[in-house]
């Protein structure tokens, strides 16, 4: 149990030392990234938030998921910062089946990885959409307002977009990566 508390720690810790470097426009460690380990890492990671708050988590990953060039560490800071806002929003409006389904697929037309964050809450208000990447865009009960501005950052930094979509119930926001065909 030590050891596993161990291996978190030292995640978060990378995970929080490379958002600082790309926040500071350091460049970017990129690395060969198996995506499903990638998934892995962040259900690990979230599974105790998700154990108290009763909500489940499904991770949907192609099943011919080459890897992928990107820096690891942002890329996974970007995925938990979408999930706690999910698990933020479920706990605004309990359901008795709270899901946040995390989507990856190779994207053969743009030529990029795409990543899917949705969940089954009460959805991103109207008045927020336009917004929603912009730092301080939420109101201040609801913290900071910078997570989704520096998400959007750590995508831009990997030359990729990070988008809303609209659903019919929840929210569902979209990250695509390019793919490169350089490896470090």
């Amino acid at each position: 149990m030590l050891d596993k508390i161990q291996v978190q720690s030292q995640r978060c810790v990378n995970i929080v030392e490379h958002t600082r470097d790309v926040v500071r426009d350091t460049q970017l460690h990129k690395e060969r990234v198996d995506i499903a380990e990638l998934l892995q890492e962040v259900l690990a990671l979230l599974e105790l938030n998700l154990q108290q708050r009763a909500v489940t988590m499904h991770l949907d990953i192609a099943e011919d998921l080459p890897e992928f060039s990107l820096c690891r560490s942002a890329i996974q800071q970007v995925l938990i910062n979408l999930a706690l806002n999910s698990l933020n929003a479920l706990g605004q409006t309990p359901t008795a089946n709270a899901l946040i389904r995390i989507q990856a697929w190779q994207d053969h037309d743009r030529g990029s990885l795409s990543l899917r964050v949705s969940d089954n809450g009460p959805g991103i208000p109207i008045a927020l959409r336009a917004k929603l990447f912009d730092s301080f865009s939420r109101p201040s009960h609801e913290g900071l307002g910078l997570g989704l501005a520096i998400c959007r950052r750590l995508v831009d930094a990997h030359q990729g977009e990070i988008v809303l979509e609209e659903t019919l119930q929840g929210s569902s926001i979209v990250l695509r990566i390019p793919q490169t065909t350089s490896y470090p």
